[in-house]
């Protein structure tokens, strides 16, 4: 007897139809490829856009800090410069410092009791200008007469001494005198 098939159809069917499910797996996953491609290239767009914008910003910053740094640079070389002309002019300046503290000590060494110094002005051409107080009229004089023996006093000119107008004082007279002296009381340091 001769065989019927009744499923030839059908498989020829069944075999078209796994060829077309295939084919829409592959178009389906081709689709979902091409999404993906799409995203990653959206995805890669933005962030080459940030990291050129964060390249841009840091230029920008750098720019800004060498900027800043080379007028910082600037400023310490002109301080730098400043003080190094301040230190060649220094020698100078200390070479012809005057120091009155030996002027003063003899000033000083001499004042006798009753004598009080109201005004001192000394300048380096070697005049020293005193004006003051004193208890008595012949303890200005002495005074003045005994700066006069001392080593390194060229003159004394007691200019003028007079009553004070101040009543009650314990010191009556004024006095006022110019005192010549040699430099080199100005000229060197006290150790």
């Amino acid at each position: 007897m001769s065989e019927i098939n009744l499923l030839e159809n059908q498989l020829a069917a069944d075999a078209s139809n796994r060829y077309r499910r295939l084919f829409n797996m592959a178009k389906t996953g081709l689709v979902v490829i091409l999404l993906l491609m799409v995203l990653a290239g959206g995805g890669f767009l933005i962030f080459a856009r940030l990291a050129e914008e964060s390249r841009t910003h840091l230029e920008q910053t750098i720019k800004q800090r060498k900027v800043q740094l080379e007028s910082a640079t600037q400023e310490r070389r002109d301080n730098s410069v400043r003080t190094q002309a301040r230190l060649q002019y220094m020698d100078t300046l200390l070479g012809e410092h005057l120091y009155s503290t030996k002027l003063l000590e003899t000033l000083s060494a001499t004042t006798l009791s009753g004598i009080r110094f109201e005004q001192l002005g000394i300048n380096a051409e070697g005049v020293a200008t005193l004006s003051g107080k004193s208890n008595t009229f012949d303890t200005a004089v002495s005074f003045s007469k005994k700066l006069g023996t001392l080593q390194g006093i060229k003159q004394v000119v007691l200019n003028s001494i007079s009553l004070s107008n101040e009543a009650g004082e314990g010191e009556p007279y004024s006095f006022s005198m110019n005192i010549y002296f040699d430099t080199v009381l100005l000229r060197t340091a006290t150790p």
